[in-house]
């Protein structure tokens, strides 16, 4: 679906954000109510990725593992979203420095991720992906309100394993692979998912592979307009001309025979477009029809989605399809909120860290401490000098319980607000961090 104007996805996440301040006001008295940008971040996430959805997860994975004789599966929600958060590999719990990344060796062990990686979650092999689809279409209809211009296309999902649903299409970057939004007649896929918007003056753009000429008919009786191209044989005998008459009228009427159909554009207003002739080697004006501008100016929009996907997905070898697909939309997921986040009106976070933040609240939402096997040593642990660390975005702005605490530690720590230069034995009791009681409203704030 398309994705509203700023200020309708702004009132969204602030609606939320204002219904979580009012809640940490009245726990905590003079806690600053108001919810800071890296909240907000989750609160994006969460819209498109409910709580519930995570919830049916986990029961699924813990009755698949009973269903296989793994009753000591055990899998927690706060479990699942610290390996949500995770982008697994062994070489992050390595103990060579350099390999090692605190944040997700400290969060879970590796054999801990690894079991729960082992467990798809369901029984029925079109049942274990269904549920998580059907939830996630719900959320991105109801989490935006759809533009005027709307786009439908399909996309690969790569995979090259045994599996009946595989497709080769030699003209993709990833050819061999899962293809979704193109299961079964295509027209019939686009009157399905222009449902929801008849009698709404939209605009729907589409591809050779659904455009025909009764489809833009049934479209435009709906109170949907739609444009693309068409393929030749799906024409049913209109009149065009021959491609002899083309070629005399010279470039911009014949390079190559596209065929489109639109009930909401057409030739004129035409314009002028700059192309690079190899003959002349030089760039010439080339009359363009509007419905042509127009259908460049709109169909880009998967085509984006697969950029996003591509720069920063999640690198999990897997030989089930279906864990694949769900990587997946779980990248397409994050990209959504992504842009349900940049129109709210916020700072500017490019999509790698916003990512990371991502990855950062669920990891810390559900970090466990597991307790050792085997006996207790009779030889204590060697004191580790621990590193000073800041605490995340999410944690410092986020809401909590900031209330000072008396440590009895020998000596006393720096403070850890900019402001401040004094030493103290006080701790912020959510941020772990050394503080001055006087120092928490500043450290707290923006």
């Amino acid at each position: 679906e398309g994705l509203p104007d700023k200020a309708s996805a702004n009132a969204r996440i602030s609606d939320s954000g204002d219904e979580d301040a009012e809640g940490d006001e009245d726990a905590e008295g003079d806690e600053v109510a108001e919810v800071e940008p890296p909240v907000r971040v989750q609160i994006s996430l969460c819209i498109y990725f409910p709580e519930n959805l995570i919830d049916d997860m986990v029961q699924n994975s813990n009755l698949y593992a009973f269903q296989n004789g793994k009753e000591n599966l055990a899998l927690t929600t706060k479990e699942m979203k610290t390996f949500l958060g995770m982008n697994g590999s062994r070489m992050y719990w390595s103990s060579e420095e350099g390999l090692r990344l605190d944040l997700i060796a400290n969060a879970m062990p590796v054999n801990r991720f690894e079991q729960i990686l082992r467990e798809p979650g369901n029984v029925d092999r079109l049942f274990k992906i269904r549920p998580v689809l059907n939830a996630l279409q719900k959320t991105f209809l109801s989490a935006v309100n759809p533009e005027e211009m709307q786009s439908i296309d399909e996309q690969m999902i790569p995979f090259k394993g045994r599996l009946s649903l595989k497709q080769y299409i030699p003209k993709k970057p990833k050819p061999w692979g899962v293809k979704y939004g193109a299961l079964g007649m295509a027209p019939d896929i686009v009157m399905c998912l222009c449902y929801d918007i008849q009698q709404k003056n939209h605009k729907v753009f589409s591809d050779n592979l659904f455009c025909t000429i009764p489809l833009i008919q049934v479209l435009q009786q709906q109170g949907t307009y739609g444009t693309g191209t068409c393929r030749k044989n799906r024409l049913q005998g209109t009149q065009l001309k021959l491609q002899l008459q083309l070629q005399t009228e010279g470039r911009g009427a014949y390079s190559s025979v596209i065929h489109m159909a639109s009930s909401c554009a057409g030739q004129s207003p035409s314009d002028l477009a700059q192309r690079w002739s190899k003959k002349e080697k030089e760039m010439l004006n080339v009359p363009r029809p509007f419905a042509v501008k127009l259908y460049n100016q709109h169909m880009g929009g998967l085509d984006l989605m697969d950029q996003l996907v591509a720069m920063y997905p999640h690198r999990r070898k897997n030989k089930r399809w279906y864990m694949r697909v769900f990587f997946h939309f779980l990248d397409v997921t994050t990209v959504n909120a992504w842009h349900l986040y940049r129109m709210s009106g916020l700072e500017n976070k490019n999509l790698l860290h916003f990512k990371s933040s991502v990855a950062r609240t669920l990891i810390n939402a559900g970090s466990i401490q597991t307790q050792r096997r085997g006996r207790p040593s009779t030889t204590p642990p060697a004191l580790k000098r621990r590193a000073v660390s800041k605490p995340t975005p999410e944690i410092r702005f986020g809401p909590g319980s900031h209330w000072p605490l008396l440590t009895e530690a020998k000596n006393k720590n720096r403070c850890h607000d900019a402001a401040c230069t004094r030493k103290t034995k006080y701790i912020c009791m959510h941020c772990l961090v050394a503080l001055c009681p006087g120092c928490f409203a500043n450290f707290h704030s923006r």
